[in-house]
């Protein structure tokens, strides 16, 4: 992949969708463009593309997309991905996101507070209530059990 011509072309976008008002094809192309320069190891750069496309979702109500974006923030910035995880996981109970998303988000918000962290068991309890709760014939209610650490 030639990155230099792929950022001008996202680029080129966004001037694009900024003067036509298409607000989701711009947080689309912010994302894209933060995804590939956080793989280049910009993570700053991402960090500050992934909050422009929050900001941008949050203002369209665009909370689906916004969860994700959530997520990419709290695994990528160090200093404040647990906040990012947990308004993720906030959001998740807002909308009522699937069971799944709930569930990896909320492992992953377990793998990132410090071992023995009082959230931990928050978390767990958390968990085992929706699969329990909202599990019910789920088809992959066992994998996702799989994924609480008890």
């Amino acid at each position: 992949m030639d990155i230099p011509k792929a950022i001008a072309l996202w680029e080129q976008s966004l001037e694009i969708s900024e003067q036509i008002g298409d607000v989701k094809g711009k947080a689309t192309t912010l994302n894209n463009m933060a995804l590939v320069i956080a793989q280049q190891g910009d993570i700053p750069k991402a960090i500050a593309l992934w909050k422009q496309v929050a900001s941008t979702l949050a203002q369209t109500s665009a909370y689906g997309d916004l969860v994700t974006v959530l997520n990419n923030l709290g695994v990528t910035d160090e200093s404040n991905g647990l906040v990012y995880l947990a308004q993720a996981i906030w959001l998740t109970l807002r909308i009522q996101a699937t069971l799944a998303l709930t569930i990896q988000l909320m492992r992953a918000l377990y793998n990132a507070v410090p071992q023995g962290h009082e959230l931990e068991t928050v978390l767990v309890a958390t968990a085992t209530f929706f699969c329990n709760y909202r599990g019910e014939d789920h088809p992959q209610l066992e994998e996702l059990k799989k994924l609480i650490p008890i």
